[in-house]
C-alpha cells in the first residue's frame, strides 16, 4: 500500500493499492508521499523556476504534452502534431508592433519530434483496430 499526493492540491490519500497508486503517479498529477517527509517538517517540493514540459497522459490515456507554469499549474495539450508547436500560445497585445502577436513558451523541438512521433503510431494502432472491428461486422 503507498500513499500519494495531487501535485495541484497538495491532498494525500493514504493506504492506496500499490498498482492504481502506479497508475496515478504514471499520470503525472500525482507523486508518491511518504509520511515521513511530513512529520519531519521536510520542506515542499520547490516549484520550478522556468516553464518545464514533459509528456504524459490524461484521465483518457490520451498522449499528452504538460506543461508546468512557474507557479506550479499544468497545462495539458492532447491536439495534433501540427497544432503542439503553438499550443501554450495566446494572442496578446504588441504596444510595439501595435497589432495583435502570438506571445507564449516555446516546446521544445526534441519534445515535438517525440510527440508527432508517439502521436502518429497511436493513430495508426487506432486506425488499424477500427478497419479489423470494420472487417469484422461486415462478415
Amino acid at each position: 500500500m503507498s500513499d500519494i499526493r495531487n501535485n495541484l492540491t497538495g491532498r494525500v490519500f493514504k493506504q492506496i493499492d500499490n498498482t492504481l497508486a502506479e497508475l496515478m503517479v504514471d499520470t503525472g498529477s500525482y507523486s508518491y508521499h511518504r509520511a515521513a517527509d511530513v512529520q519531519a517538517g521536510a520542506p515542499q517540493q520547490a516549484r520550478p523556476t522556468a516553464p518545464t514540459f514533459a509528456l504524459g497522459r490524461n484521465a483518457w490515456g490520451k498522449l499528452t504534452i504538460n506543461y508546468t507554469t512557474t507557479s506550479g499549474n499544468i497545462v495539458q495539450f492532447a491536439g495534433t502534431p501540427e497544432q503542439a508547436r503553438d499550443a501554450f500560445k495566446a494572442m496578446a497585445w504588441s504596444a510595439k508592433e501595435q497589432k495583435q502577436i502570438l506571445q507564449g513558451p516555446d516546446v521544445p523541438q526534441d519534445l515535438l519530434n517525440e510527440y508527432a512521433m508517439r502521436y502518429n503510431t497511436e493513430r495508426r494502432a487506432r486506425e488499424k483496430d477500427a478497419a479489423l472491428i470494420n472487417e469484422a461486422g461486415q462478415r
